[in-house]
């Protein structure tokens, strides 16, 4: 007999002000695409041994941890907003108070969302998660619960032709596992489809110095790079002491169609017209924005929900030059590396929608 999966549930909840030890006590569930967030147990076998026959003979366990993720259709009304603080660390509503992400212009009864570094940029909060393993008998559906886990990676796609996805992986320190476990959500019922952003949605773009390209597909890949695993295990425990965050990056993988040489040339040569190579790397603003089909609410929100993505000081460069393939269009493929800014926020994540007061650790 063969289990579908269909039926399985995937959720997260943070930590009370973001610590370490304190299990989440409001859990969001999220429909997902596809989940191997999971136990990671460490069998071993030690080196081979003199005496006897020439096979292994010593097995032994190195410890556990929770690791891997998920990839979701991001609803954006409401569950969302959890898992982008979780991922960057807080939340700002007063800057850009009310204003749409798609025209900056203040609407009354809107709530924006910009999640960016907390006050301290090395501030990742721990949270949990939750895998609901269905079977067709109760008795037999299992749910594991991953507990101290800090988000490591969010990669948001942007294809030209679908629905905007979100790869969302983690590391965690411990877990909990059982039969028949009675799981109590937050949210009663899934968000609808309606408030996912999708790429065909007009007004959206991928825009570089204030110009919009002509994308065939990108993504954001944001990176809390994690301490080496061996250095967070400490003698006597068989799991993670800490997560700890060294590091945090955004990068850009843009595919361009060739309308023209101007943007090649600039990254080359410093300017549409150069025609000699320049020592100085090319540099400006990202800005990504996707829409929903659903709107808000009546007016004056009828106006989509939204996600954007904010970087003001981009290094820009060519993937490979420019190939020439026969029977195929000409592309130009860039990758972007968010460099520190001079003021602000290294990068920012915006949604609006109607959700009462600023994200906020529990």
């Amino acid at each position: 007999m063969a289990i579908t999966a269909t039926s399985g549930i995937f959720g997260w909840g943070l930590n009370a002000a973001g610590g370490k030890g304190s299990a989440p006590t409001v859990w969001y569930k999220h429909r997902s695409a596809d989940i191997d967030l999971a136990i990671l147990d460490d069998v071993r076998l030690a080196t081979p041994e003199i005496g006897g026959i020439p096979t292994p003979t010593f097995p032994y366990k190195a410890g556990y941890m929770a690791g891997g993720g998920a990839t979701i259709f991001p609803r954006l009304k409401d569950t969302i907003g959890a898992l982008l603080l979780a991922t960057l660390g807080s939340d700002d509503i007063v800057t850009n108070a009310g204003k749409s992400l798609i025209t900056d212009l203040a609407v009354a009864g809107l709530i924006r969302h910009d999640f960016a570094f907390a006050s301290t940029a090395s501030f990742v909060p721990y949270m949990g998660f939750k895998k609901v393993i269905p079977h067709d008998e109760s008795a037999k559906v299992v749910t594991e619960t991953y507990t101290d886990c800090k988000i490591v990676g969010l990669t948001l796609t942007f294809p030209n032709d679908g629905p905007i996805s979100a790869r969302v992986d983690a590391v965690g320190c411990g877990f909990s596992t059982g039969k028949n476990l009675t799981n109590t959500w937050n949210n009663a019922n899934y968000e609808d489809w309606d408030s996912a952003p999708i790429s065909t949605v007009a007004g959206g773009y991928v825009k570089f110095a204030g110009t919009s390209l002509p994308v065939v597909g990108a993504s954001v890949a944001l990176v809390n790079s994690p301490l080496d695993i061996r250095m967070e295990k400490v003698y006597g425990s068989p799991q993670l002491e800490a997560v700890t965050i060294v590091g945090r990056s955004v990068s850009f993988d843009i595919l361009v169609k060739w309308n023209d040489p101007d943007l090649y040339q600039q990254i080359v040569t410093g300017s549409a017209g150069g025609t000699a190579w320049t020592a100085t790397p090319f540099t400006g603003a990202v800005s990504i924005l996707g829409q929903s089909v659903g709107l808000i609410g009546t007016t004056p929100l009828n106006i989509p929900y939204a996600i954007r993505v904010d970087a003001p000081n981009v290094l820009l460069q060519q993937v490979g030059g420019v190939r020439l393939g026969s029977g195929q269009s000409l592309m130009l493929r860039l990758n972007g590396t968010a460099l520190a800014p001079s003021s602000g926020n290294y990068v920012t994540i915006g949604i609006h929608n109607t959700h009462s007061g600023a994200y906020a650790l529990p």
